[in-house]
């Protein structure tokens, strides 16, 4: 064999050893770390939920029991249907798109039982000069169910997993009473209230 002719060879199979090993490499770099945090409303973590699913929209996998709370999992790059249940919890669905080294899937759940009492959701927007440090408050008029959330930036906020009732909502800034008003929840409902001028 000719001296060029080895020569030849030789790069040819340099190349093919080092598009092997970036192939390699490109593969192993397609795989990102789920962190699956669980949360209540109020932002606490659940014990104990369980992942019916986390499924591959691409190819159909279920990689559900390597699930928990807190527990990191590599999987491949995709998109996936993860399916969280605890009890005590309604059930929930979401999609979580892995193509990147570190994904956190959080997922809320709404207290209450499936095909229990309904629960409903309460949307705000405030019209004030001042917006900052501003919280609700919707405490029950007839128990003693308290939902607490703070205004953001826009002036609106959000309150979930409210079960139907009468409720008294209050406004606050620090611990100033802004305003005060009776609310009755039997579905999802929005709310526009102004300040009074101060």
């Amino acid at each position: 064999m000719r001296f060029s002719q080895l020569l030849c060879l030789t790069l040819a199979l340099g190349i093919v050893l080092l598009l092997t090993n970036l192939s390699a490499k490109d593969a192993a770099e397609r795989v990102g770390t789920v962190h699956l945090k669980v949360v209540d409303p109020l932002g606490n973590d659940i014990n104990d939920p369980t992942v019916t699913q986390f499924m591959s929209q691409e190819i159909g996998h279920n990689l559900s029991p390597r699930f928990s709370q807190g527990v990191a999992v590599k999987i491949p790059f995709g998109t996936y249907e993860l399916k969280v249940h605890c009890v005590g919890f309604y059930s929930a669905v979401r999609t979580v798109q892995v193509y990147s080294p570190d994904v956190w899937a959080v997922v809320e759940l709404l207290p209450g039982q499936e095909g229990g009492p309904t629960r409903s959701t309460l949307r705000g927007v405030l019209g004030s000069s001042n917006q900052q440090q501003l919280w609700v408050r919707l405490v029950g008029m007839r128990s003693d169910m308290i939902f607490d959330g703070r205004v953001d930036s826009s002036g609106t906020f959000t309150l979930a997993g409210i079960p139907s009732a009468t409720y008294l909502l209050i406004v606050r800034q620090r611990d100033e009473v802004l305003l005060t008003r009776a609310v009755k929840i039997t579905q999802d409902e929005s709310l526009s209230l102004t300040l009074p001028a101060r």
